[in-house]
């Protein structure tokens, strides 16, 4: 059985019963009756019968958009059905995508795949289509769902069916999907919707535990080649070691097999590896504030971010704001190799150094070799592991200082200190705060703090008064902006607070 694209002046029934091609026209009765594919127009509005009319029963949904209701009655057993196969199925998604927006083609390919499906003629599709997700992230072939999307019992129970068209099961089968929903109508549904998509890969996304100090993110794979080694990959954490060189690393046990994502904002090119290191969508304002305002202007002038990442802050410094040289810090080992992703990506030169001294084969990327003949003169340092191991390296040197650690970046505060240039500098404190306490927060925590931290660690070389008393550096620290970046939690915002530190006059 196929559905031949026809369109004719009035409805036609239109198909082949043992090699004899039948066809006639259908009276109002048998349209209000029959369940229909309808090629062109919908059958239930007679005012403009144009199209081909396939009944469900008999043939496959090629180029088909629309779908009727079905009446009470059960679906007879004795009607032929076409052979149907998932390059058929993702053809018409293909057809489908251009008509109609996305979350109309979600509910299309669900309806479908439940009635096509699902033989029992009493369950209705309608609570899986309520229970579709209406928004969701796109980074170029790969979707990120909301928490829990596609998870529920309703979802467990329709990808729990069998395939009973044979030739559609076999096709599946061939389908090159490793994600856990691993049920032939799961593989199906989810092929369509990357097809739609135009993704390779699918994904749902899930909360980030609060104690996790790398910040590595729990997804659950939906379709694509992820390799199955990292579904089970161990979480690990490192311990801290001696510095080390980039070149020591060996590279033969390393297992690098796994999928990078990109994404494009304001000009640059950022890549991640989803299993392993999250990425900030929500952040490109703060983003774009780097690129843009005069408080960022730092050319010819040294940045230090302690919390790089995959390169958020990192890279909008060296691309935009002018910085001659950027030390990045970051614990997590696949940050650390999407920041180099990103760097070459950008064409920034970068060299790594290791915090550790060797890296866990079976877990962790190898970090990049140097992307500059000179190490010591390339404008990304990125230090790999504790950023307290790290500081020696870059203090006294920076004049702006990037603390982008949340739910807070207290921890860092002493760091972000002492790498403050001696005559002083913009420390960028991240934070999460309700939007009534931010201001007492910071009158009563943030400037309190670092006035003491700078006089600790930024004091005047050895000097002393007339009387032979110690004479502490008198320093001034001033609020210059405070940037709400976006909602964290219910009343809870993430701020970003632009702190100037300079040595008060006297």
């Amino acid at each position: 059985m196929v559905a031949i694209p026809l369109l004719t002046a009035e409805p036609l029934i239109i198909w082949l019963q043992a090699g004899i091609l039948h066809q006639h026209h259908p009276s109002p009765q048998e349209l209000s009756e029959t369940e229909w594919y309808c090629l062109g127009s919908r059958p239930d509005q007679p005012s403009s019968p144009k199209g081909l009319l396939i009944p469900l029963e008999w043939c496959a949904p090629e180029g088909t958009a629309h779908f009727v209701k079905r009446d009470a009655r059960p679906r007879s057993t004795s009607a032929p059905r076409a052979e149907l196969t998932l390059d058929q199925l993702m053809a018409w998604v293909e057809t489908e995508r251009k008509r109609a927006d996305m979350v109309s083609i979600l509910r299309q390919i669900t309806a479908h795949m439940f009635t096509r499906l699902v033989p029992n003629p009493e369950c209705s599709c309608e609570p899986l289509l309520t229970n579709l997700p209406l928004k969701w992230e796109q980074y170029h072939q790969f979707v990120l769902f909301p928490p829990n999307a596609f998870q529920d019992d309703l979802w467990a129970i329709f990808f729990a069916q069998p395939i009973a068209d044979q030739t559609l099961a076999a096709s599946v089968t061939k389908s090159v999907s490793t994600g856990t929903q691993s049920t032939p109508i799961a593989l199906a549904y989810f092929a369509l919707v990357a097809c739609a998509f135009r993704a390779t890969h699918l994904a749902a996304k899930a909360s980030i535990p609060a104690g996790d100090v790398m910040r590595r993110p729990i997804i659950v794979p939906l379709y694509g080649p992820w390799a199955s080694a990292w579904q089970q990959c161990q979480r690990y954490l490192l311990p801290p070691r001696q510095l080390e060189p980039t070149s020591s690393l060996t590279y033969s046990k390393l297992n690098t097999d796994t999928f990078w994502a990109s994404a494009r904002q304001n000009g640059i090119e950022y890549r991640w590896a989803p299993l392993h290191t999250m990425f900030c969508a929500g952040n490109i304002t703060e983003k774009l504030r780097i690129a843009t305002s005069p408080w960022f202007r730092v050319a010819e002038g040294t940045v230090v971010d302690l919390y790089a990442g995959v390169g958020y802050f990192t890279l909008p410094y060296l691309v935009h704001a002018g910085a001659t040289r950027v030390y990045a810090c970051e614990l997590n080992p696949w940050s650390v190799q999407g920041l180099c992703h990103g760097a070459k990506a950008n064409g920034i030169a970068y060299h790594v150094t290791l915090l550790a001294a060797n890296l866990v084969p079976d877990t962790t990327p190898p970090a990049s070799h140097s992307s500059s003949p000179s190490p010591t003169t390339a404008p990304l340092q990125i230090y790999a592991g504790d950023n307290a191991l790290a500081v020696t390296y870059f203090e006294n040197t920076a004049q702006h200082v990037n603390l982008g650690l949340l739910p807070s970046s207290e921890q860092g505060w002493p760091l972000a200190v002492r790498a403050l240039h001696p005559h002083g500098g913009f420390l960028h404190v991240h934070t999460n705060s309700r939007a009534d306490e931010i201001t007492a927060w910071v009158d009563h925590t943030l400037l309190p703090t670092l006035r003491r931290l700078l006089i600790r660690w930024k004091t005047l070389p050895a000097t002393t008064t007339t009387t032979g008393a110690f004479n502490a550096c008198p320093w001034c620290v001033e609020v210059q902006h405070v940037e709400r970046v976006k909602s964290y939690a219910p009343a809870v915002y993430h701020y970003v607070i632009d702190v100037q530190c300079s040595i008060a006059r006297t």
